[in-house]
């Protein structure tokens, strides 16, 4: 195994500077989510260009392609997300995005070239494996029902045994990996109120259901829901990120609009929110004379990783990179992460790979106009996603 991970690092280097070339060509071409058509052709013409077996219009611009080994075995998926931000850059680099509006501060870009690559040496190792490799180019991640639902549904991983990603990641330092068995990042939710009060005058308050005072104390009650509602060792987040209602300083508003998100991490804690969050609108709206709407959407479950597969992640990156490399993570990230729904069909992992570099001056900022990564993380995330691979069908 040894051998072969020397063998999979050495060839990673030499494929390097094309990984950095085509990262600089999807960064400079960046394309939203359902609208990766450009970077969806160069995916699949250097797929094709490998002899793999490539599938388009995968859950609408989605790419999958099939590395066949020359050895009977398991199927393992390696999946790479595609889309933008909508986001004006202001980085300065020469390679900047040539798209008014639209930006890679994410680093799928990243991601793509690196699972390419990562095609590249795993095709040039054709006779050592045993069982195929699907590699999965998924549109959409960033939108709240993206790409990956629609790929599960399409049947991308009904075949699969396990399946691995990864995200260039902010806080940690290039050549560092990050992982954590069970829950590592939050579910993403959505829910909308309405409070429908009676307009009035703002001098005659009791002639009227102030929608705007019904609103203002819901919003504050909702904070109880997770200080009082919910286990104090569940971790859990409602936060009110949006407001708007009323016309006038003096006209007392007969209705108000609030939206906000709840993280979760377990299956149990999601199902309970919503019901909870409902039941006090509820009965503030009707101790008050109101009445309300409530719409929720479950977006996005839990990233919840398989210990097996956290087990192969952990023993190649201690091998591959040194067991100081390999950082067990203290707890989990509220963020989301649509690889989640693949993690539902199929036990998986998913990890964070070191994109900051502060002797370059390289802090990303997840997101952000101003967003960058280190490029040498492209160099270990290439030696880890193949040798996951080879790992996993050995």
């Amino acid at each position: 195994m040894n051998d072969v991970l020397a063998y999979i690092r050495q060839e990673a280097e030499k494929l390097f500077p094309e990984a950095v070339k085509l990262r600089r060509d999807f960064h400079r071409h960046p394309e939203l989510g359902f609208k990766e058509v450009r970077t969806a052709k160069v995916i699949a013409d250097y797929l094709r260009a490998l002899n793999l077996e490539v599938a388009e219009g995968v859950g609408k611009t989605g790419v999958v392609a099939i590395l066949n080994g020359d050895h009977p075995g398991k199927t393992v998926a390696l999946r790479a997300d595609m889309d933008a931000l909508p986001i004006q850059e202001e980085t300065g680099l020469d390679f900047a995005s040539e798209n008014p509006g639209v930006m890679h501060a994410c680093g799928h870009d990243g991601h793509t070239a690196m699972l390419l690559l990562v095609a590249k040496l795993l095709s040039s190792m054709k006779s050592k494996l045993k069982g195929r490799v699907k590699f999965i180019f998924q549109p959409a991640e960033e939108l709240s029902h993206g790409g990956a639902t629609l790929m599960c549904q399409e049947g991308v991983v009904d075949d699969v045994d396990a399946i691995f990603g990864l995200h260039i990641w902010p806080t940690l330092d290039t050549g560092y990996i990050g992982v954590l068995s069970g829950p590592m990042m939050a579910s993403a939710d959505y829910g909308y109120v309405t409070i429908k009060g009676k307009a009035g005058h703002g001098s005659q308050p009791h002639k009227a259901v102030d929608a705007c005072v019904i609103a203002a104390q819901s919003i504050m009650a909702l904070q109880t829901v997770v200080s009082r509602q919910i286990d104090v060792l569940e971790p859990a987040v409602i936060s009110v990120g949006h407001i708007s209602g009323g016309t006038a300083p003096n006209v007392i508003a007969d209705e108000v609009k609030f939206s906000f998100t709840v993280r979760t991490l377990s299956k149990e804690t999601r199902e309970k929110v919503p019901k909870l969050v409902e039941r006090t609108i509820k009965g503030i709206t009707e101790s008050a004379g109101a009445s309300y709407e409530f719409n929720y959407d479950y977006c996005l479950p839990p990233v919840i990783n398989d210990d097996k597969a956290v087990d192969v992640v952990e023993e190649v990156g201690k091998q591959l990179l040194g067991e100081d490399k390999v950082i067990k993570l203290s707890k989990p990230v509220m963020g989301s992460e649509d690889f989640s729904f693949f993690q539902e069909k199929v036990p998986g992992a998913y990890f964070f790979l070191g994109g900051k570099n502060e002797e370059k001056g390289i802090v990303p900022l997840a997101h952000n106009s101003l967003y960058n990564f280190d490029e040498d993380a492209m160099l270990t995330g290439i030696s880890m996603m193949a040798s996951i691979a080879y790992k996993f069908l050995s």
